[in-house]
């Protein structure tokens, strides 16, 4: 499961890194014309903040849903009763030469 979000994230930095690498030179402005101009969509005009906030909303949504299942899964592994086996929630085999409920 590290793996996986490990993964993920490297594609969330490389995918822009790509971006920016086939980029001709000179096409992007500066940070502060883009907060004062915005920009175009198809949908229309966006100011600089809309469009920051839309840009963010996706890593930033990402980012607490990661936090919050490793959250539970450190709290539910705390919770979770291991069995010797190390499987979580099984239920430990009888003594050996025991029968289930001591019946026979």
């Amino acid at each position: 499961m590290i793996v996986i979000a490990a993964l993920f994230v490297v594609m969330f930095f490389s995918v822009p890194r790509i971006f920016l690498t086939v980029e001709p030179d000179g096409v992007r402005p500066s940070l502060d014309q883009f907060m004062a101009n915005g920009t175009e969509t198809l949908t229309g005009h966006n100011s600089g903040k809309a469009a920051l906030v839309e840009i963010l909303t996706l890593p930033v949504a990402l980012t607490v849903a990661i936090l919050a299942m490793g959250i539970a899964a450190a709290i539910i592994s705390n919770l979770v009763p291991t069995a010797p086996g190390g499987r979580w929630g099984a239920q430990p085999r009888p003594a050996t030469g025991s029968t289930p409920n001591n019946i026979g």
